[in-house]
């Protein structure tokens, strides 16, 4: 097969301290070569990872040979090269030497299964970072995370789940040697609305920002509802430009719905409308010319950017939809872009049936639905297996 890779899990000797036995005594007496059981085992596992891997560049040079091994090689109790953890190892109950691995180069890539917390007291992940960090420098293996997201949203970690994710994201940031993450698993991911939204805009915007700017730092201490939230970035980015507000509370309710009336400000706000004087008076009713929505209604109906649900009718303080939402962000884009986006034509753009909902889209929303979500601007919402778009729900 014209694969690109080969994958080794954690697992290689039984871990006899969890009761489990395997009795090679027989073959131990005609080879052990005066060396000790523990040490004769180590060596059988590495001559086994040194030959696929000499086997595999031999068939392929381009494919990659790589192991996500326990996420502790040793306490430093048991040896002074080890990390400072209090944790079960693969040195000594798995008989699985990563460490001499890498230091080989006898695999492509390491991904150790660091499934703890920040701060736990056994095994802390930000010590085993670091750790696997030194051990991968002046080699050429690379690092890859192994990640709980299992543990996250199963209720391992409590209500903090998404929230620890993102807190080991951003320090993975900061460790130059860490080249990714590896997530268990998909059906995790798939399963949770909130990581998948957090994992596609993550990747897709190439990382989360650490929170290293000082007015960024400033904003996030002002807002104490948004820390850990899978949109804190995009959250403090767009504060501190002055495109959106707290509530005056010291919270921004992130999981509040938007009116037609916020989404048209925001979108004024991004676009540089900020001066309405001028404009046309739109043809809507029930639009004070004094309130706070009424010169960014007048710049996005100038632009063709809104419609109103009806000729006469903006319905301000309804809450936004996603397919209104959706028009909106296309319109806008069009009306701002001195390219013209054809959501048939556009590389990239999904066809028809990426949804398991289409149908329900309403007509005059199909397209624009189709090019914001092909552009990645927005998401559908996975749900067993299957991917809706929901476009009647309220954003």
């Amino acid at each position: 097969y014209d694969v690109d890779g080969i994958h080794f899990d954690d697992y290689f000797y039984p871990d006899e301290t969890s009761g489990n036995s395997f009795n090679d005594a027989g073959t131990y007496a005609a080879y052990g070569n005066g060396m000790s059981r523990a040490d004769w085992r180590r060596d059988n596992i590495n001559q086994q990872i040194r030959q696929v891997n000499d086997v595999v560049h031999a068939a392929d040079p381009h494919c990659v040979f790589g192991v996500s091994p326990m996420g502790i090689w040793a306490n430093s109790w048991t040896s002074s090269l080890g990390s400072n953890t209090r944790g079960g190892e693969s040195y000594s109950q798995r008989f699985a030497d990563t460490y001499t691995w890498v230091k080989n180069q006898w695999i492509d890539y390491i991904a150790p299964q660091i499934y703890w917390k920040i701060g736990f007291s056994k095994a802390d992940y930000q010590i085993l970072a670091e750790w696997w960090s030194q051990v991968v420098q002046g080699t050429n293996v690379k690092l890859y995370i192994g990640m709980a997201d299992c543990w996250a949203i199963d209720g391992t970690w409590g209500k903090s789940g998404t929230a620890e994710l993102i807190k080991q994201l951003k320090l993975n940031d900061t460790l130059p040697a860490i080249s990714g993450e590896i997530h268990f698993r998909y059906k995790s991911a798939a399963g949770s609305t909130e990581l998948f939204n957090l994992y596609k805009n993550i990747y897709a915007s190439n990382r989360v920002p650490a929170l290293t700017d000082p007015a960024e730092a400033e904003v996030s201490e002002g807002l104490y509802d948004v820390a850990g939230h899978w949109a804190e970035s995009y959250i403090l980015s767009l504060v501190r430009d002055g495109v959106i507000t707290g509530m005056g509370d010291g919270t921004f309710r992130p999981e509040a719905s938007v009116t037609r009336a916020q989404f048209v400000k925001m979108m004024a706000l991004i676009g540089g409308g900020t001066e309405f004087d001028g404009l046309p008076d739109t043809v809507f009713e029930a639009v004070d010319p004094g309130a706070w929505f009424a010169g960014p209604i007048k710049w996005a109906a100038a632009k063709g950017i809104v419609s109103g649900r009806s000729m006469t009718e903006f319905a301000p303080d309804e809450t936004i939809t996603r397919e209104e939402m959706a028009v909106m962000i296309h319109r806008y884009y069009t009306a701002s872009s001195a390219d013209a986006v054809d959501s048939q034509e556009q590389e990239g753009t999904p066809s028809s049936g990426l949804f398991c909902d289409e149908d329900a889209i309403s007509g005059w929303a199909v397209d624009a639905v189709r090019a914001v979500t092909g552009f990645g601007i927005m998401n559908g919402v996975p749900e067993d297996n299957d991917v809706y778009f929901y476009p009647s729900r309220n954003t």
